[in-house]
């Protein structure tokens, strides 16, 4: 097994539960993850920040050595509570309640459960108004823009469905922030439960690798696996205050983000321009 799988199995094998060694558990298990506190120890390192809100910035960190030799992690960075409050109140909506609706796909139509309504069949479910499964128990994804083909690897000649313009923002304005452009032509929504896990994975099927992938969580916390050295608490600190004055609707969404995880991502999938595809499959061919 190599020291990547090892790694993943690992941590696929950690569970909560409340037995009396748990806390001692928990911290011998937690000694591995890179603390941003102490990031001149474990490679991470601040190199910028930006303004998330007027008159709020967050650190933008980079991995990798001080003195630049270590190239393993180049071009991935970390920018830990990149959400204000209501930006968080605002996507975790929208994720639940028109991410998941026609015309964007997902995994339940795949399995050919035309689902529609989902969020609002889950709180009927949830108050005892219909016998139906709650459907937000299956619902596992959502793509949007190109809608990407999990069984071929592969990306449709048309787009789907129209990546929502709070989608279009968030993925320029993060892509700026580390020195890139960024035109986001397809997003996919992860809904975690809290035993969910994804294996590990390379996101090479676009056309185009001359741009990011930009990754925003909402949620419960979760682990990321970077290669084999890099392993990051993925953290949701301050999100979904659940206030007594909220309405109905405010509130279930509150409860379900405070024990399940969202997870928004935008990419671009084809070439800005025609050189870029040359550049592309001058690398894909070795030369």
């Amino acid at each position: 097994m190599n020291p990547y799988k090892a790694a993943e199995k690992k941590w696929k094998g950690f569970k909560v539960v409340g037995d009396d060694c748990w806390e001692e558990r928990l911290r011998e298990w937690s000694s591995a993850l890179i603390d941003l506190a102490e990031s001149g120890e474990n490679g991470a390192r601040q190199v910028d920040t930006i303004e998330i809100s007027p008159g709020r910035s967050r650190p933008i960190y980079a991995f990798g050595g001080h003195d630049d030799s270590d190239k393993t992690h180049d071009g991935f960075f970390l920018i830990p509570d990149a959400l204000d409050h209501d930006t968080q109140r605002f996507l975790a909506t929208k994720c639940l309640t028109e991410y998941a609706e026609p015309p964007h796909t997902t995994n339940l139509h795949q399995l050919n459960q035309q689902v529609e309504n989902i969020w609002q069949k889950s709180q009927d479910s949830s108050a005892g108004d219909s016998k139906a499964k709650d459907p937000m128990q299956s619902l596992h994804w959502a793509a949007l823009g190109y809608h990407y083909d999990w069984t071929t690897r592969t990306y449709p000649a048309h787009v789907g469905s129209r990546i929502p313009d709070e989608l279009q923002a968030l993925g320029t304005k993060f892509a700026h922030a580390v020195g890139f452009d960024l035109t986001s032509e397809a997003a996919l929504v992860n809904y975690y439960k809290p035993s969910s896990t994804m294996g590990g994975h390379q996101d090479n099927v676009e056309v185009t690798f001359d741009h990011p992938v930009i990754s925003v969580s909402l949620g419960c916390s979760a682990i990321f696996l970077k290669g084999v050295a890099k392993i990051l608490p993925v953290r949701h600190l301050d999100a979904f205050p659940l206030e007594k004055d909220g309405d109905a609707a405010e509130s279930a969404i509150a409860k379900y983000v405070r024990v399940n995880r969202l997870n928004i991502n935008v990419r671009q999938v084809f070439p800005t321009t025609p050189s870029s595809v040359t550049k592309r499959q001058k690398v894909n061919d070795g030369d």
